[in-house]
């Protein structure tokens, strides 16, 4: 898997300007694999690499069906991360041990979250229904 997540983030990078849907999915693989293997240096580079993308893409007008039908638009990598967790009604602490991050790091998120998108609450998070729109990857 190490190897195809190495091609993935070098695919990912290189489709950034021409198609950056693609890019994307190809950069969330390549993290995936690496927050697996615990190869940090390299889950760095494609966190850095899916910021670029996603910073470009919205930089530039949205098209029908993207992010203006995305509730979490405005969220950093690893707040939708976290919404996703929260949406598929995992606690902190499972969140935490599942991104290889502290409770207190999660509890960050879960403020900044609530915040950015004007929830009062878990549950109304939860009511966007980001559990059916996309699963939980750990």
């Amino acid at each position: 898997p190490f190897p195809q997540a190495v091609a993935a983030l070098d695919a990912g990078r290189l489709l950034a300007p021409s198609d950056p849907a693609a890019a994307n999915d190809l950069l969330e693989q390549a993290a995936e694999v690496f927050r697996r293997l615990g190869a940090g240096g390299y889950l760095a580079r494609t966190a850095h690499a899916l910021d670029e993308v996603r910073a470009a893409g919205r930089r530039t007008e949205p098209q029908e069906g993207s992010t203006r039908d995305d509730p979490l638009a405005s969220l950093t990598t690893r707040e939708r991360q976290v919404a996703y967790a929260l949406a598929a009604g995992m606690t902190n602490k499972e969140i935490a041990e599942r991104l290889y991050v502290s409770v207190t790091t999660v509890n960050f998120h879960v403020r900044n979250i609530l915040a950015k998108l004007g929830l009062r609450s878990r549950r109304d998070l939860r009511a966007l229904g980001l559990s059916r729109r996309r699963p939980v990857k750990s």
